[in-house]
């Protein structure tokens, strides 16, 4: 992801956490055919702001979280931020649509941007 955005895509073109959810979930819909890529669901005590869930039962599924700052953030605190969307994903349940339908595995990842800089977290929720 980060090198794609690197490469791929101005900052300029990117002022809001919505924007980046679009490209994001963009990117998914094409790499994963066979998922339904939504965005902003209501799941477990919140809502969540991309769920990709599996058409058929017991493939995988994921869950992504995106947190977008406008100020410059240090490495160290673009990583803090991504661990806090991670964080929240796991305390709002945001992946029990997933484990009810038995997607299998189920990751979750949390994104941070500034400009076109990123960082990413991830767990796997389920193997």
């Amino acid at each position: 992801l980060k090198d794609y955005v690197l490469s791929a895509l101005s900052y300029y073109d990117f002022g809001n956490e919505r924007e980046y959810q679009i490209m994001v979930g963009t990117l998914l819909s094409v790499l994963f055919s066979d998922c339904l890529v939504k965005y902003e669901v209501i799941a477990g005590t919140g809502r969540c702001d991309i769920l990709v869930s599996p058409l058929n039962e017991h493939c995988f599924g994921f869950v992504i979280e995106i947190k977008f700052h406008k100020d410059r953030l240090s490495s160290a605190r673009l990583g803090a931020s991504a661990t806090s969307a991670l964080n929240q994903i796991k305390k709002h349940d945001y992946a029990q649509e997933l484990f009810r339908r038995n997607a299998s595995p189920i990751y979750a990842y949390g994104l941070a941007f500034y400009k076109n800089n990123v960082a990413v977290r991830f767990e796997k929720l389920r193997d």
